[in-house]
């Protein structure tokens, strides 16, 4: 009996040692990860990174205090970017009428502004002298494009239903945008053929990845909680390939308070791992996966190769056998830093949390 209480005091204080050393070994550093390839408020120019606020239209160039160039006057604006990479665009509510004006990167007005021929019109993208929006009421709503004069061009465009989520694919499949009813949804881009999103049905954290094929206006779903435990992070589409990323976070042993689950899939000491998944989009199966290492974060991904952040690197794998294929140093990267990079256009963005300032980026190519 004395030698099974010895040996479970030694478990105990082995575990406890554990705990502790593995608290005070951990890095505190927190890191949240986007991908903006696809939000209609961030866009990168000429290698800088562009958003939309509440009061303007900012650029926020690296080590530099965010710098307003378009200032809104008028309470209803909207900004388009567009993947001209010159330009940017402001629809304003005007009464009912909805104005269009161009800008060059640097706050400038180019060009003569133009009066959609529709009323009260929810503006979506600007691309291929194509104005695309959507009008109408709740029970009715109208994906209609417009020209360059604001003159209808087409208000038949296809729609897709699911789940009481009525929504449009409006531009080419090299630069999509997305209109929904249902703001549980994750659009995560389309290929010619297929598009994606991840629908939260049932939680804030349920991975529930729906295909659409686009010609036949079908759908299948993929349940990713049943296959990896893990909050969605991102997606990206590259042909028929879909890449989904996920993190997982570990319980912490709270001391003098029981077990408590401090969950925060943002702070690297209770990282567990991120998961890549790659999907077939045309069959729904999966055609590669991998889990990274503790305290290894994915912040870029795609169908060839990732983007981690380990230790003060910044390392680049190979999908295809995950081999490294080149290292650089993170030296921004600080202890008890609080951080989230984001990837806009070509490039990983850097953000300081606390500042919002932008302290380094680097190509994805």
């Amino acid at each position: 009996m004395k030698k099974v209480i010895k040996i479970l005091l030694i478990a105990a204080v082995v575990f406890t040692i554990k705990v502790v050393l593995t608290n005070i070994f951990a890095p505190k550093i927190k890191i949240d990860v986007r991908n903006s390839r696809f939000n209609s408020d961030r866009a990168e120019i000429n290698g800088e990174i562009y958003y939309r606020a509440y009061d303007g239209v900012y650029k926020a160039a690296e080590n530099q205090k965010n710098e307003c160039l378009i200032p809104f006057d008028e309470q209803y604006t909207a900004t388009i970017f567009t993947k001209e990479k010159n330009c940017i665009y402001t629809a304003v509510k005007i009464d009912n009428s909805i104005s269009i004006t161009k800008y060059d990167p640097d706050g400038n007005i180019t060009g003569k502004p133009f009066i959609l021929d529709k009323p009260d019109v929810n503006v979506f993208a600007i691309d291929n002298n194509c104005v695309y929006g959507k009008y109408g009421d709740e029970n009715d709503d109208i994906f209609a494009i417009f020209d360059m004069n604001g003159k209808t061009i087409n208000n038949d465009l296809p729609e897709y239903e699911y789940s009481d989520d009525k929504f449009s694919l409006l531009g080419d499949e090299e630069n999509t945008y997305y209109t929904s009813t249902n703001y549980q949804v994750d659009y995560i881009g389309r290929s010619k053929k297929y598009a994606a999103y991840i629908g939260r049905e049932f939680s804030a954290d349920s991975n529930i990845l729906t295909i659409i094929d686009l010609d036949l206006n079908d759908t299948k779903q993929i349940d990713f909680d049943e296959m990896f435990k893990g909050y969605y992070v991102f997606g990206n589409i590259k042909d028929d390939a879909l890449c989904l990323v996920m993190t997982d976070s570990s319980d912490r042993l709270s001391f003098g308070g029981g077990h408590s689950k401090e969950w925060d899939i943002y702070s690297l000491d209770l990282h567990k791992y991120d998961i890549y998944v790659l999907t077939d989009l045309k069959s729904g199966k999966i055609t590669n996966q991998h889990k990274t290492r503790k305290y290894e974060r994915i912040i870029y991904a795609d169908a060839e190769k990732a983007i981690t952040y380990y230790h003060g690197k910044y390392i680049t794998y190979s999908t295809d056998n995950w081999k490294e294929i080149k290292s650089q140093k993170a030296d921004e990267i600080k202890k008890d830093g609080s951080y989230f990079f984001d990837t806009c256009g070509d490039y990983v963005f850097v953000f300081d949390d606390n500042t919002n300032e932008v302290i380094n980026k680097f190509s994805i190519e």
